[in-house]
């Protein structure tokens, strides 16, 4: 598939009779009609423009047959013209509602579209509503497709040096490594909550070494829109557009009772991806087995809204694996304990880990589980298993745990 690559950057433009129209596919405010245009279809021409993945001010440097044109907007008699803070907006509204993403910091307007098979890049140059100057470059690039598939309702145990089945490398790049850290896990974060949640499992970490003439912006919505369409969750995503040194995002698959986590960052060159396996880490812990030798076992599958006791969507692969283990042992009565951080007042805390003990009770009774085999009790911030003082710390505090009484 031919794919189109366009950017447009600020340039003065020559008039040209006839003009020529601007591309089809570049969405442009109401209003505005065009003073000058060319479209010089057999010439090659190269473009820069700022590099939203660098971090030492590269650039995107693109060649292909190139269109130059002025644009002016309406403006009634007498009246001054609209200065660029102005104009420059009823630009970036036009292009955003188009899909198309804003991927540079001011002076510079450079915009990212992928749609269709067509990707395209633009830097609006805009002086008043009176002199809006733009240079369009089309360059055909190799169509890339992207296709992950689901992860199975089986898991398969992870492998030094191998990526599991549900992350395909990129088409033209290559496995680099692939490892396996069983006593770690990582920290992911929702936009729309400031607490950090601890992903407590044996972590496997991927690299990718992708195509060198991939852009990272490319890649970033190729992959993402892979991820989605395979059923992850995408928690958060910050697009190379907006950082320094790459995207990254965060995802979740709870399908098939499946309870895997994902957080990746890319960069021109790489795909860096951790992933951890709540499902695989407590069939290898064995829950059972953990009680029988030390009496107790942390659960960090367990999520609740922020402050409440409201458990979330995506704990219940863990609840499932409880509810499993209290099926498979009908004499195993347990003690359902609620921790919490130091933030807030240590009443406040207090019964907030009573109240989560209680839903996780709750949601086991309410799942065919003999109310009288299970007992619960809150102890606030009294019994930490990390420091208290950093993000990571208080993200290991927040827990449920099992106990035998």
């Amino acid at each position: 598939m031919r794919t189109i690559a366009a950017l447009i950057l600020l340039t003065g433009i020559p008039s040209a009779s006839p003009m020529d129209p601007p591309p089809a596919w570049l969405p442009l405010p109401e209003g505005y009609t065009q003073t000058s245009g060319l479209h010089l279809a057999f010439n090659r021409d190269e473009l820069r423009c700022p590099r939203p993945d660098s971090r030492d001010g590269g650039e995107v440097k693109v060649e292909g047959e190139q269109w130059r044109f002025n644009l002016r907007g309406p403006m009634a008699a007498g009246q001054k013209p609209e200065p660029r803070e102005a104009v420059f907006p009823l630009f970036q509204k036009k292009l955003e509602a188009e899909g198309w993403k804003y991927v540079s910091r001011p002076p510079f307007g450079c915009f990212h579209w992928v749609k269709g098979g067509k990707e395209a890049w633009a830097d609006l140059g805009v002086f008043s509503s009176q002199d809006v100057r733009i240079r369009v470059l089309e360059k055909g690039l190799i169509g890339r497709a992207l296709d992950l598939p689901e992860p199975a309702v089986e898991p398969k145990p992870w492998k030094e040096g191998e990526a599991p089945e549900y992350l395909a490398p990129y088409p033209g790049g290559k496995l680099a490594q692939a490892k396996i850290a069983p006593k770690t896990g990582f920290e992911v974060t929702r936009p729309s909550d400031p607490e950090r949640t601890w992903v407590g499992s044996p972590m496997l970490s991927v690299r990718y070494e992708l195509p060198r003439d991939l852009s990272v912006i490319e890649f970033d919505t190729v992959f993402v829109a892979a991820l989605e369409k395979a059923g992850w969750a995408l928690l958060g995503h910050t697009p190379a557009a907006v950082t320094s040194g790459g995207a990254v995002f965060w995802a979740h698959y709870t399908k098939k009772g499946r309870d895997l986590w994902m957080a990746g960052s890319m960069t021109s060159e790489h795909l860096a991806v951790s992933i951890a396996d709540v499902g695989m880490a407590a069939a290898s812990r064995a829950l059972k087995d953990a009680l029988d030798k030390q009496g107790r076992v942390a659960l960090y599958g367990i999520y609740f809204d922020l402050d409440k006791a409201t458990l979330r969507n995506e704990s219940e692969p863990t609840l499932q694996q409880v509810l499993a283990l209290l099926k498979g042992e009908p004499k195993l009565a347990l003690k359902v304990e609620g921790h919490t951080d130091n933030t807030g007042a240590r009443p406040h805390n207090q019964t907030l880990s009573e109240e989560r003990a209680a839903s996780v009770k709750a949601w086991l009774t309410a799942h065919g589980v003999d109310a009288a085999r299970l007992a619960t009790v809150g102890f606030a911030d009294t019994k930490p298993v990390a420091d208290n003082a950093t993000p990571e710390g208080r993200s290991k505090n927040r827990r449920v745990e099992l106990s035998k009484p």
